[in-house]
């Protein structure tokens, strides 16, 4: 549904002013979201409402339907009671739903109960606790929030603003805590007549926490804040913000003597991917202007109402924040939780955004200036800091909560940058939570049975074995031990090569005891017929730790080379020869990593790696490139290279000159003494001698020769020249 549109438009003047209404003919629709009006935006908000509303009438209908159904279960036992059993008033009292359990100090209520914050993971108002609340439990919250002031934006203005959140949290364990939320905006700024609506922002995230302490809670979290596209940008992942947040918390309502006192930290680091939903979009409009400036171009560039509607950040944000609670219970099951925080972000510029604000004019980054300016220049006075004021209600309807709270901007109200949103000088929050299974339903009443007579137990017994090496001795850990009668699950030995048995009636007991690096063996025990535990030792016999290595010797076109020599160096040394077709093959080699050297004449020198697994057969294919004849020749104090040329203009050696730099490489890794300096001709185009010495000297370090024997002329020669060094 689509009732409205806003349009992000490019008017004509300096940085895009929004007081300025005529526009070029440049004109972008934005899709961010899907639209809606007050009227469906009222129904959305009143259909939440409902859903909670039925949720909660059927947690408590259940809770009711389920006592008196246990309440008739126990009338019809009691009417039943064989002559003989346990009265009720003998057995266990059912607990009272209102009782707390606590005589004396704070209720369960007040102890226990968590409530969602604005994001939807449990806290106070906007600062998280590392509590996750009872195991089980589900708290679901609808948080509605306002804004509406003159002058805030722009000189003259007046901006509105309102947002919706449905927030579903969910603790599967007394550690862990699961909640995502559903975020909507709308905004509005007159006189210009300009309004945008955000709908379906999804944020998801959970977080753990720990007790250190009786008072003092340890924690953290993950979250993704997923963002819906603008214009032609399709992917929801370029969007995507993650969150990474510890935090802890001071509990003193957990004293001895309770003091009615909760205190939050949080350290919260989010990378903001938001500003990339936009960068087609102004790329687009940058591309449509039709006199673009060459420095400091800004008319493509969202505004600050823009940034403040459609919450867009172009750098991360580290925040701080501190929140204080203060639970009092007002009457039973009636509570109250006053709450102060403050919060301070800390903008990083992750994303490296270069800011442009090349403008002569005193006032930007103002309201009484359209032009923004930049963080280096706003400083301290444009960072989001923020507190919060308000108090939460517990109503002694079971697991029914309502908040109203109010956001004060301290920093980033006055001063706006290209990077950061503008933070609201004020802000309203009311929100209604229920927290369903906020506490546990008393336990059900236990009727005994009568007491039966004990059968006797049977007489059992184990084995204590260990599992060693025949002949060294040596304890063989992870060996399997299989029960020959009996259908129970393997055992295997520990470290130490020791295992226990099941507990056996007393008799014979065989077993099968395997492992991988050791041939399969039996051994039996025997448990005595006054049971108890008995001693045995197995013992197995190693198999060989040895491989063989096969492969095959081709040269550089795949040709199989006959009549090599390999000389194989590892856990052992061996020497292998091909045959006709290239093949060799090496046995009973002790397992471990060989090197493989290849010294063939005629082809380049090599050294492969091969692996022997112990009782297998690996197979290598081995490559050896052939060296054209004659092509490196020494003599009066240099090296004569045939065939060696680059491509016209071009540092790139030639396909035909390829062999000539793989026989200038061989030459050197085989006289690893030698060192040498290339000379390249000049040519018509300026350094082109010296960068095809310094692409030859690469390729030959590439190829396995020392950086420090290769050094490249000073000056160029006549010819392609390769002297030796003394």
């Amino acid at each position: 549904m689509k009732t409205g549109a806003s349009d992000i438009a490019v008017p004509s003047g300096s940085g895009g002013d929004p007081r300025m209404m005529e526009e070029r003919d440049v004109k972008l629709i934005v899709t961010r979201k899907v639209t809606i009006g007050s009227r469906s935006l009222r129904g959305l908000i009143g259909l939440m409402v409902m859903v909670l509303g039925v949720i909660a009438t059927a947690a408590q209908t259940w809770a009711q339907v389920g006592g008196q159904v246990q309440a008739q279960t126990n009338a019809q036992l009691q009417a039943n009671k064989p002559e003989g059993g346990v009265s009720p008033a003998s057995a266990p009292a059912q607990a009272d739903p209102g009782d707390d359990g606590q005589e004396d100090g704070p209720s369960w209520g007040i102890m226990h109960r968590r409530f969602n914050t604005v994001s939807g993971a449990s806290g106070g108002i906007r600062v998280v606790d590392p509590g996750t609340g009872s195991p089980g439990s589900i708290r679901t919250q609808v948080m509605l929030d306002a804004y509406s002031g003159s002058d805030f934006l722009i000189e003259g203005d007046s901006v509105e603003q309102d947002g919706q959140a449905i927030s579903l949290g969910w603790s599967p364990t007394e550690y862990m805590e699961l909640y995502a939320a559903l975020l909507n905006r709308g905004t509005a700024i007159s006189p210009q007549d300009r309004s945008l609506h955000v709908l379906g922002d999804v944020l998801v995230g959970v977080d753990v926490g720990f007790d250190l302490t009786p008072v003092f809670r340890l924690g953290g979290g993950l979250r993704f804040a997923v963002l819906n596209a603008v214009g032609s940008s399709d992917s929801l992942l370029d969007a995507t913000g993650v969150g990474v947040r510890a935090t802890a918390a001071l509990d003193l309502m957990r004293l001895e003597k309770a003091i009615p006192l909760i205190a939050r930290f949080n350290i919260d680091y989010l990378f903001d991917n938001s500003g990339s939903i936009i960068e087609d979009l102004e790329d687009s409009k940058l591309a449509a202007l039709e006199d673009p400036a060459r420095r400091g171009e800004t008319r493509h560039l969202i505004d600050r109402f823009e940034r403040f509607a459609l919450g867009i950040n172009r750098v991360d944000i580290l925040t701080f924040g501190v929140g204080a609670e203060f639970p009092l219970e007002l009457s039973t099951d009636m509570y109250l939780y006053p709450m102060a925080e403050w919060r301070l972000g800390l903008p990083v510029n992750r994303q490296d955004f270069n800011c442009p604000f090349f403008s002569s004019d005193e006032d930007r980054g103002t309201s009484e200036s359209a032009d923004d300016t930049c963080m280096d220049d706003g400083g301290l006075e444009s960072y989001p800091m923020t507190a919060t004021l308000g108090a939460r209600v517990a109503f002694p309807v079971r697991g029914l909560s309502a908040l109203l709270a109010v956001d004060l901007g301290l920093t980033g109200k006055d001063t706006f940058v290209r990077e950061l949103i503008p933070t609201a000088p004020y802000r309203v929050l009311f929100g209604i939570g229920y927290d369903y299974d906020a506490k546990p339903q008393p336990p059900p009443v236990v009727i005994a049975a009568p007491e039966a007579t004990p059968e006797p137990e049977p007489i059992t017994g184990r084995l204590s074995g260990v599992v060693v090496s025949r002949g060294s001795g040596v304890p063989v850990a992870g060996a399997v031990i299989k029960f020959v009668d009996y259908p129970l699950t393997a055992l295997a030995t520990d470290p130490s090569g020791r295992f226990t048995t099941y507990a056996f009636p007393p008799g014979a007991i065989s077993m099968n005891v395997s492992h991988p690096d050791f041939e399969a063996g039996q051994c039996s025990g025997t448990i005595a017929d006054q049971g108890g535990e008995a001693s045995i030792r197995c013992e197995l016999t190693p198999q060989p730790q040895t491989g063989t290595l096969t492969g095959e010797l081709v040269d550089g076109w795949g040709i199989p080379v006959a009549g090599a020599s390999l000389q194989l160096v590892g856990p052992a040394t061996a020497a292998a020869r091909t045959d006709s077709s290239g093949h060799f093959e090496q046995a009973d080699l002790p397992a471990g990593k060989y090197d493989v050297k290849i010294d063939l004449p005629g082809y380049a020198l090599r050294t492969a790696t091969a692996v022997v697994s112990p009782r297998s057969i690996e197979h290598v294919t081995l490559s050896v490139p052939a060296l054209p004849k004659g092509a490196v020749t020494p003599g009066n104090g240099e090296l004569s290279i045939v065939g060696l040329e680059f491509e016209a203009d071009s540092t790139r050696v030639s396909q035909a000159s390829e062999g000539a730099v793989a026989a200038l490489a061989d030459y050197l890794v085989r006289q690893p003494t030698l060192r040498i300096e290339i000379a390249a001709p000049p040519t018509r185009k300026p350094g082109l001698a010296s960068e095809r010495a310094l692409t030859l000297r690469q390729r030959l370090v590439r190829a396995g020769v020392a950086e420090s024997r290769v050094v490249v002329a000073s000056e160029p020669a006549r010819s392609l020249t390769v002297r030796i060094v003394p």
